[in-house]
Parts: C-alpha cells; sequence; structure tokens
C-alpha cells in the first residue's frame, strides 16, 4: 500500500483539479425512476402484488422491502434473511398514547457498504417502520407477519 501512496496522491490532486476547472470525474450519478402511487395500484389490481397466491405475496414483500428499506441491488434483495428483520410492538409515533406493531430492518451490508476494513467503523442501516391499519392488506408490517 505505501508503494502506490505517491500515486494515489498524483490521482486525487488531479481529480480534484479537473472538478475545479469543472469537468465531471467519476461515475455518472444514476437514480432510479420514482415508482407513482397509480403505478403501484395498477400492481394491485392487476394481481403482479397481494395476498391471494404466494407468488403474489412474495413479489408485495419484495417490492415494499426495496421501497421502504432503500434495497438498492438485487444482491441485496437475494441475502435478505428473517433474522434481518425483528417485530415488535411499541408506542405509535403518531399518537402517544396507543401501541403498534413496528418491524425493524437492519442491514448486513450493501451495495456500497460491503464490510471491507476500511469501512468498519460505519455502522449498519437500521429502519423501523409502522403498521398502518388505513392501509388494510397493503400495510406492509401486515404482509410480513
Amino acid at each position: 500500500a505505501i508503494a502506490f501512496q505517491p500515486f494515489h496522491n498524483v490521482m486525487n490532486n488531479l481529480s480534484k483539479k479537473l472538478l475545479s476547472e469543472g469537468y465531471p470525474v467519476g461515475a455518472q450519478k444514476r437514480q432510479a425512476r420514482i415508482i407513482t402511487e397509480k403505478e403501484e395500484n395498477l400492481l394491485w389490481e392487476k394481481g403482479v402484488i397481494g395476498i391471494d397466491t404466494p407468488s403474489c405475496l412474495l413479489n408485495a414483500i419484495l417490492f415494499y422491502c426495496g421501497m421502504i428499506f432503500c434495497l438498492r441491488g438485487g444482491a441485496e434483495h437475494r441475502e435478505l434473511k428473517y433474522s434481518q428483520f425483528k417485530f415488535q410492538e411499541v408506542q405509535d409515533p403518531v399518537d402517544s398514547s396507543e401501541m403498534v406493531m413496528s418491524v425493524q430492518y437492519s442491514e448486513y451490508g450493501s451495495k456500497n457498504r460491503q464490510g471491507l476494513v476500511h469501512q468498519v467503523h460505519l455502522d449498519n442501516k437500521v429502519i423501523r417502520h409502522y403498521a398502518n391499519s388505513a392501509l388494510g392488506e397493503r400495510c406492509f408490517v401486515r404482509l410480513l407477519e
């Protein structure tokens, strides 16, 4: 690693110089297109996602895992484990006098955080999602239960 330090320094300095002169450096950002509420409703209406068959239920769970937990790559979906989910009844964040079921997702790694030595200080992504009875069968916590 020490042998490459001069090369690393030259590349960093050149990158800074090009950026300051207005040249784009690095990969071009790509952002996923947002799925609209209308498109989501269409998936339910066409039976692509739903609760009527095991296939529809699996599609719904993977769809909402991706949306709610911000899973970015196919590998993150394929490597999901039940141990990454923790179900608990907690105080409702909207009405503190009520209790509500929630699911907490803890990431084990991701497309951009693969557990390399220089990344060990980073915390795993942890997201809590609360049940919403108003959504009926479309409530993500209910789908997971």
